[in-house]
């Protein structure tokens, strides 16, 4: 197998994020390296750190936020987190570290991305706000689940009774409107705990 066999093989990958894993390291170069990145940039996951460079790191990310999970600490700065290219679900937030996630960032990341839930889940505990955390219900109402118990709030829980019933129902009980969301969903966690009563839980089970 000789070098130019191997670019041969690459050139003719078409998208084939593998193609790098296949090829023996004595024959590993920055050309062919880079010829792999032009056809997948996931061919990232099989490109030794000791080729990954600073450059192909911010090429990466500008084209794929999730490449993230692959740029090396040593290039790990805030230069680098500026140039991030985020995809509509703000895919690879994750991979940010928390010393580089300020209230800003966090609150753009929220207000800009649709997987909301996602965003909150990796958004810092003190980065956390009763109105980012209620940006993040209102795009989703699985992000609950992120939301401390100390920031969830009547009106969060408002929210979510309001989006899954589609209006509170003035003639029914309180508790007679959390048995209608439970019709719709069954998940207990919707119903704020001061509101939680035996005969719901039961219904809810037997659900």
């Amino acid at each position: 197998k000789t070098y130019d066999m191997y670019k041969y093989i690459i050139q003719n990958a078409h998208g084939d994020t593998d193609v790098l894993a296949h090829i023996s390291q004595k024959y590993l170069t920055l050309e062919l390296i880079n010829l792999a990145l032009t056809k997948s940039i996931y061919a990232i996951a099989h490109v030794p750190k000791e080729y990954i460079t600073r450059a192909v790191c911010e090429n990466i990310i500008k084209k794929n936020s999730y490449m993230l999970k692959y740029v090396p600490e040593v290039f790990i700065d805030q230069d680098m987190y500026n140039n991030v290219q985020y995809d509509k679900n703000g895919l690879g937030f994750e991979y940010v570290p928390e010393k580089y996630k300020s209230h800003e960032l966090c609150d753009i990341m929220i207000n800009t991305h649709n997987s909301s839930n996602y965003i909150l889940k990796h958004i810092p505990e003190d980065k956390k706000t009763h109105e980012n955390c209620m940006t993040a219900i209102k795009k989703n109402i699985n992000a609950l689940v992120c939301v401390p118990e100390y920031l969830r709030s009547d009106e969060m829980y408002d929210l979510i009774l309001d989006k899954i019933t589609y209006g509170y129902n003035k003639y029914l009980t309180l508790e007679q409107n959390y048995v209608h969301m439970l019709e719709r969903n069954d998940n207990l966690l919707f119903v704020p705990p001061k509101h939680i009563t035996y005969s719901l839980c039961m219904y809810a089970l037997k659900r």
